[in-house]
Formats: structure tokens, C-alpha cells, sequence
């Protein structure tokens, strides 16, 4: 069983800077440097020393804790819509029910939107939102509902998120880091193959029931990551590390 691949450059500067730390927790698990990889091991650590201080950076932001207010304020007014929306198909109106139905179906078909990370939750508000606003059944449903302050609440708040989270990236943009954070992620991605390759060769070469074991649980840890990328990546992440 060979060590899998997947795509780093997708994963956000805190999605990588915790894969990694993840990676050695594994390798110290299973004692690699018994397994003749201390040093590729160590390697690896000390490539993350600058990619944690850019991410130290981010992270410490003005616009940061303004950011999850601001994230919090939509959350509460999609899933308040839902709510309302949901108790109403239990509702004894046959009308008022039916116009429940349309909507919550609009809305399921986006999934757990407040769950989504933060730039997927403003395009998808955003097209929800659209929605809401252009398709005339829709309209009447959530008239019927009285649901337009309500949706009036979420607009503004995704355009508040909106300009918050453009405002911190033109932050980040005007920063004068020390190097480059792209070169010291692509020296870590470096060290990380190696440390991989050698752990391939050792468990082809010499194989052991050590090595067996980390190559298949590094491959679980790999599938968990590779959800994520596939995903949209994690909320949190999405909003402070930039995708290299």
C-alpha cells in the first residue's frame, strides 16, 4: 500500500498548516524516528516555523472578530428563515402550507447554508437571495409568510460580511510579510513528499507491521483532508488563509 496524493495547493493556509501538524502527531505516534525518519521528520517541523507566523499574522487582523459577528448575524437570519419557514408546513392554513413547502424547498436545495465556508455561504446567500427576489412564486410565498423583513435582514447582512471580509483581504493584500508565504508553503509541501517518499520506500523495501500501520493510517488522515477540499474547505480557515 502505497502513501496517497492529493491536492495541497487546494487546501487553506490553516487547512495546511493543520494537515501538517497532523501529520507529524502520526509519524510521532508510531516512533518514526525508529523507521530511520527523524530527520526528514524534523525537517518538516522547521519548515512550518514561517508559515505559522504569516498564518499568526492573518489571524490578528482588525477585521477578524468583525468578520465572525458579521458571519454570525447571517447564520442567525438564514436559519431563522428556515425555521419559520419549516413551522409553517405544519400549519392548519392548506395555503399557508403550500407556500411553506415551496420555500423550504428552494432553501434545501443550497444544504446547511450556514455551515458552508464563508466565501460558498456569500455566493449562495447571494443566490438565494436572487431567487427570492426574481421568481414570482417565490415572491408570493414569502408575502404570504410575512417573511420580507426577514429577508430583507439577510441580504443586508451577507452585503455587511461582504465588504468586511473585501476590506480584509485589501489588508492583507497591502501587508509586507517576511518572504514569500507561497515559497515557504511549497518548501513545506517539499519536506512533506519526502518524508512521505521515504516512509514508501521503507515499508516497500523493509516492510513492518510500524510501517503498515502508519501508511494506512496516513492514508485516512489523507481521504479526511481530500473531503475537505472537495467540500469548500472548513468555515474558519476559509476566512484568514488564502488558497496557494
Amino acid at each position: 500500500m502505497d502513501v496517497k496524493d492529493i491536492t495541497y495547493s487546494r487546501l487553506k493556509l490553516g487547512e495546511f498548516i493543520a494537515f501538517v501538524k497532523d501529520v507529524l502527531t502520526l509519524f510521532a505516534k508510531y516512533n518514526a524516528d525508529t523507521l530511520g525518519m527523524q530527520v526528514k521528520m524534523s525537517d518538516l517541523k522547521n519548515s512550518l516555523t514561517p508559515l505559522d507566523k504569516a498564518f499568526a499574522i492573518e489571524q490578528a487582523s482588525a477585521f477578524s472578530k468583525e468578520i465572525e459577528k458579521a458571519d454570525l448575524r447571517r447564520d442567525k437570519a438564514i436559519n431563522g428563515i428556515r425555521s419559520v419557514v419549516k413551522a409553517y408546513t405544519d400549519y392548519f392554513d392548506e395555503n399557508l402550507q403550500k407556500q411553506a413547502d415551496t420555500l423550504l424547498r428552494t432553501i434545501s436545495k443550497y444544504g446547511d447554508i450556514a455551515n458552508l465556508n464563508y466565501q460558498l455561504e456569500s455566493e449562495t446567500l447571494r443566490q438565494l437571495a436572487d431567487e427570492l427576489d426574481s421568481e414570482s412564486k417565490l415572491k408570493i410565498a414569502v408575502e404570504a409568510l410575512h417573511l420580507g423583513n426577514w429577508v430583507i435582514e439577510l441580504k443586508a447582512a451577507n452585503e455587511v460580511f461582504a465588504k468586511l471580509y473585501a476590506d480584509r483581504n485589501e489588508e492583507s493584500a497591502n501587508r509586507k510579510p517576511e518572504g514569500k508565504t507561497l515559497d515557504f508553503r511549497n518548501y513545506t509541501v517539499d519536506k512533506y513528499k519526502a518524508l512521505a517518499k521515504h516512509l514508501d520506500s521503507k515499508n516497500t523495501l523493509e516492510p513492518s507491521e510500524p510501517s503498515g500501520k502508519l501508511v494506512a493510517e496516513l492514508n485516512v488522515l489523507l481521504d479526511k483532508y481530500d473531503r475537505l477540499v472537495k467540500s469548500g474547505g472548513s468555515k474558519e480557515t476559509a476566512a484568514t488563509g488564502s488558497t496557494l
